[in-house]
């Protein structure tokens, strides 16, 4: 380095460091430029030469109105108004260029984005028109060849994306239906989820055909599984009326009863199993009379009748003590009989009240009248406080219907909970059946108010059912 050149450089650094903190970088670059021409090696000028790249790539020094420009520009590249942006961007470069700055990385790095975003538009476009067509396995090939081409380019990610989760699912949803279902809880749930899945992603994909050919398939399997339960149910009816031991009957009713079970899930029309279910209920109340008839008889000899059956005697004294005990076991038949009258035509309020889907028939069912028995039941007296709360919940709805107020919905799940209560009290059929009406209500109640209603729980009943 000779004297002169030190001399220059001496002199014109603190030009320089003026010029850069004062954002001049045409100057600074001129200098610099002086500088290397003597000195090629120069670190000095290197340095401040790549400063204010530097700078110029992150858009420092740039006068405002370009920056202006330049974020126009990008608004328009995102609304993909590519041809607009390109020229703008090209005239801030010729106009930045023609101030005396050589570059600006930001305008150049937008201009390679442009690029390579209309170089991928044409895929995006053929992936779309593939999906139209329902083409999901092309419509992810291109998708891909055009995050490839622009990896961020808007939405096509998530486009993909959803893609190959509609494809798992419906993968997923074939393999289920093409499954035979069993007749188990899990399977039929699984059965039941898969339908549910199908028609929301109809709702999602409304112009799929392949999604509406995999509903029709759901809709056939629905029909058969339907048809197999009610074949089922009908056969196990058909055994507990055959068989007379009471154990083996039981065990068929709870088979039926658990059949019925997974029907209430499946969206089958008309209720096909309603009648099945009051023959279930009509079974089990027989079954339930049949067997305490057959303990009080099983008593009798040890209570009312003092010498075994095939005792030869005459009418007159120990005679007569047998008359006045068959006597008193006819009367003790004909009691259980008329509990058995009375009990079925209690059971037929339960099976109306079953029949309700929403609030307007609770509200509508009928008061019906009380016939009370010559006999004072046990069950009789805690069954007509639970005829009062589900005439109660009746009205009290009709009054919700009329306030909308939050008070009465909470007066209704007391009034249910009234009925869970009393059902752990009562006999078997019309503690099962009031347990049933406490699901069911709460059920619809709670769906219809649900604005309105304070936080409720069903109580799990699977072990009285059981």
């Amino acid at each position: 380095m000779t004297d002169s050149t030190l001399f220059t450089e001496n002199a014109t650094q603190p030009e320089v460091i003026s010029a850069f903190y004062a954002n001049d970088y045409a100057q600074v670059i001129r200098l610099c430029s002086e500088i290397l021409n003597i000195d090629p090696a120069n670190a000095f000028a290197q340095a401040y030469l790549a400063k204010v790249e530097e700078a110029l790539d992150e858009g420092y020094g740039v006068p405002l109105d370009l920056r202006r420009r330049f974020h126009q520009a990008n608004r328009l590249a995102q609304l993909q108004q590519y041809t607009e942006a390109r020229a703008i961007y090209e005239q801030i470069i010729g106009t930045a260029r023609s101030q005396g700055i050589p570059q600006w990385g930001q305008v150049e790095a937008a201009l390679l984005r442009i690029d390579s975003y209309e170089a991928a538009l044409p895929l995006v476009a053929q992936a779309e028109a593939c999906l139209a067509q329902d083409a999901w396995e092309e419509t992810i090939t291109f998708y891909r060849q055009a995050l490839a081409v622009a990896p961020d380019l808007k939405n096509v990610a998530a486009k993909l994306e959803s893609i190959l989760l509609l494809m798992d699912k419906v993968q997923h949803l074939w393999s289920l239906v093409e499954t035979p279902v069993m007749l188990q809880r899990e399977s039929v749930a699984n059965f039941v989820e898969a339908i549910q899945e199908a028609h929301l992603l109809l709702v999602q994909w409304p112009a799929s055909v392949r999604i509406r050919t995999l509903i029709t398939k759901i809709e056939e399997a629905t029909v058969a599984l339907s048809a197999r339960l009610h074949r089922e149910i009908r056969e196990c009816l058909e055994l507990a009326r055959q068989f007379e031991h009471p154990r083996v009957a039981a065990g068929l009713l709870r088979r039926a009863r658990g059949l019925l079970a997974y029907t209430e899930s499946l969206p089958t029309e008309n209720n096909p199993f309603e009648d099945l279910t009051a023959q279930v209920y009509a079974l089990e109340t027989q079954l339930a009379v049949s067997r305490e008839v057959e303990r009080q008889i099983s008593v009798l000899p040890s209570e009312s009748l003092p010498y075994p059956m095939d005792t030869d005697l005459t009418l007159n004294g120990d005679g007569a003590t047998i008359l006045v005990g068959i006597d008193e076991a006819m009367q003790r038949i004909m009691r259980m009989c008329e509990q058995a009258q009375t009990l079925n035509r209690e059971l037929d309020i339960c099976r109306v009240a079953l029949t309700c889907e929403t609030i307007e028939a609770i509200v509508a069912l009928p008061a019906g009248n009380v016939e009370a028995p010559s006999d004072n039941f046990l069950w009789w007296e805690p069954w007509q406080k639970a005829r009062t709360i589900i005439a109660e919940i009746s009205r009290t709805l009709s009054l919700w219907q009329t306030t909308r107020n939050s008070d009465v919905v909470r007066r209704v799940y007391t009034l249910l909970e009234q009925i869970h209560k009393l059902s752990d009290g009562l006999i078997y059929p019309l503690g099962i059946m009031l347990q049933e009406i406490y699901q069911r209500w709460a059920v619809i109640i709670s769906r219809y108010t649900a604005a309105e209603s304070p936080e409720f729980s069903v109580h799990s009943t699977e072990s009285n059912q059981g």
